[in-house]
């Protein structure tokens, strides 16, 4: 969703989820506010939990959570509300 989109272009993948209750409760959650990212095969693996993606995306933490929320891939989808109130952010 950002870069330029040629034959030597990558793709990203962004996965949302929810946290589990282990995690939830660890100690993890104090301090974590990035994003886990790994690279294979040409592919960028991009994971987040709803909550520090919120977060990112007010905070600006995460450029890409911005550009994720004015795709229209989230129509029809439970994120759906994010790119209805993407001018918000």
């Amino acid at each position: 969703m950002y870069g330029t989109d040629n034959e030597n272009s990558d793709t990203d993948i962004l996965h949302i989820y929810v946290q589990t209750k282990e995690e939830s409760n660890s100690f993890v959650k104090f301090q974590n506010h990035h994003q886990l990212q790994f690279k294979k095969d040409n592919v960028d693996y991009i994971f987040t939990d709803i909550f520090t993606f919120l977060k990112n995306l007010m905070s600006g933490d995460s450029t890409i959570n911005f550009e994720v929320i004015h795709s229209e891939t989230l129509k029809g989808t439970c994120l759906e509300f994010l790119y209805n109130e993407r001018k918000s952010f």
